[in-house]
């Protein structure tokens, strides 16, 4: 069996990017045109150098894919499930089974969650105590991952989607079990992400990839109605959800289009747009002279002695909670004014990282390239790679499994 890897880190970024800003432009909120237009600009300032990395896509050829064993398989996932069980009861207090009668009967599992983790006391427990919850879960995403990437590949000779919904399950029932969407965009990431990779709908004849293609799309519009949905079962009823016109930074304020369509941007607007809202107003104080000394590097870090910089500071104007402030903060905390600079050379290193990575090829490659993807996705909208131990700690393994697993040498093609 023949596979060919493709360049995807650029198209997915460049596509993320202007998602990003477009959604914070056009969203029905009360946020003003000026402030808005302060987030263009920042945009424009930080990112438009990123659009200079634009180049042929590089593809490499796998002239045979080594098939997984079996065996070893049904063993990682056993110990996934074991692991998901595991953490979904040390941070719910609940089980995989009563997840899903919860789910079924609608009950608000994300109250549910938040109760018990503030009971339990879990955000003051030691790391030493939480550790193997923590490697628990990333366990469940390591397999989640890897198991999408060796399904795309095709390294699975026999039970193929049996394996794949196997691992995927695991995944998903903690996302269910804490009430929230997170999962979910993760499995959308990777699934984006693996099958740009391996040219997955190339492979196939016209009519399925015709199929697949308007399936996915589907899908990708589906997306905002499954996170309503997810959400609508911490109301009582679905009056009271879509009564909610405020979160804590800004509210809905519709065009008059088209209500449930309209409601669904802004929903997405306060996950995926929240970090542009900070930056907008962060901005803007910058050119009112009020913050025009956090363009020094390190100013807050260390000059005042604040380890979490410029985020502490955006954070006593606005409402920060879960990770609306994006990773990009922390890069305007440390670099000031040299932080386009900085993005610039996150993004062509991340580039050249996919071609050397794709070009010295092992298992472990594109799961490794998943996550890059994943943080540079959260630099200018939230921290949700910097604050997940699971992330992180998946990132490092593979990225070490990367380095001492035998690599092919694949040429261009």
């Amino acid at each position: 069996m023949i596979n060919i890897y493709s360049s995807s880190v650029f198209k997915i970024s460049a596509v993320w990017l202007v998602f990003v800003i477009f959604l914070h432009i056009i969203s029905p909120t009360d946020i003003g045109w000026n402030i808005k237009g302060f987030g263009f600009v920042f945009f424009v300032l930080l990112f438009s150098p990123v659009f200079l990395l634009k180049g042929r896509s590089q593809k490499f050829l796998q002239p045979s894919v080594k098939p997984f064993d079996h065996k070893i398989i049904v063993l990682g996932i056993f110990v996934q499930w074991v692991c998901a069980q595991y953490a979904i009861a040390f941070y719910t207090g609940s089980s995989i089974p009563e997840v899903v009668v919860g789910s079924f009967k609608g009950i608000n599992l994300y109250q549910s969650y938040q109760d018990f983790f503030g009971e339990a006391g879990i955000r003051n427990t030691s790391f030493v105590n939480r550790l193997p919850a923590i490697i628990a879960l990333a366990y469940v995403k390591f397999l989640f991952v890897l198991s999408m990437s060796f399904f795309f590949q095709q390294r699975y000779m026999k039970f193929s989607k049996t394996i794949l919904v196997l691992c995927v399950l695991p995944y998903l029932f903690i996302g269910l079990a804490r009430g929230t969407f997170f999962e979910i965009f993760e499995i959308f990431v990777a699934f984006v992400f693996f099958t740009l990779s391996v040219g997955y709908f190339q492979s196939m004849n016209s009519l399925r990839r015709s199929v697949l293609a308007v399936a996915s799309v589907l899908l990708v519009f589906m997306l905002p109605a499954l996170f309503i949905l997810n959400t609508i079962r911490r109301y009582e009823d679905a009056s009271l959800y879509f009564s909610k016109a405020c979160n804590l930074n800004f509210c809905f304020e519709p065009y008059g289009l088209n209500f449930y369509f309209e409601y669904a941007l802004y929903v997405m607007s306060i996950y995926f747009s929240m970090g542009m809202f900070f930056m907008s107003h962060f901005l803007k104080m910058v050119l009112e002279g009020g913050l025009a000394h956090s363009l020094i590097p390190l100013y807050f870090n260390f000059i005042k002695g604040n380890e979490r910089g410029v985020r502490d500071v955006i954070c006593d104007f606005h409402v920060c909670q879960f990770v609306w402030v994006p990773d990009v903060v922390i890069i305007i905390s440390y670099f000031g004014i040299f932080s386009t600079v900085i993005v610039f050379l996150l993004f062509f290193g991340s580039i050249r990282l996919e071609q050397n990575v794709l070009s010295r090829f092992n298992a472990f490659s594109l799961p490794l390239l998943y996550f890059v993807i994943v943080f540079l996705l959260s630099i200018p909208v939230g921290n949700f790679f910097t604050v997940s131990s699971s992330t992180i700690l998946c990132s490092a393994a593979f990225f070490a499994l990367w380095l001492i697993s035998k690599k092919q040498r694949l040429s261009r093609v």
